[in-house]
């Protein structure tokens, strides 16, 4: 069950990243349409990722079960593995 919520939450990142990157690459082609979406695509998806690691953060700091503590602290050390590296690609 961890493991497949885990798993989950980096396929979703994934998704969301990989759509941005399809909108990104059109609209440096010249796609009207994709350059209007980016600033607020981009905006939106900043935002899913801070109420994310947010959320994470407050099952860490309030939960007193040690496996769900266990489980979201991975999960938030996953994310920002993944972020971390998202950020790399793009420089």
């Amino acid at each position: 069950m961890k493991n497949r919520i885990l798993a989950q939450l980096e396929l979703n990142l994934a998704k969301m990243e990989q759509g941005l990157a399809t909108i990104q690459r059109h609209a440096e082609m010249g796609d009207p349409i994709a350059q209007k979406l980016m600033e607020p695509l981009g905006k939106e998806i900043a935002r899913l990722k801070e109420s994310c690691r947010v959320q994470l953060q407050q099952v860490i700091n309030s939960s007193d079960d040690p496996e769900l503590i266990d489980m979201a602290t991975e999960a938030l050390w996953q994310f920002m593995a993944h972020d971390s590296q998202s950020a790399e690609m793009e420089h």
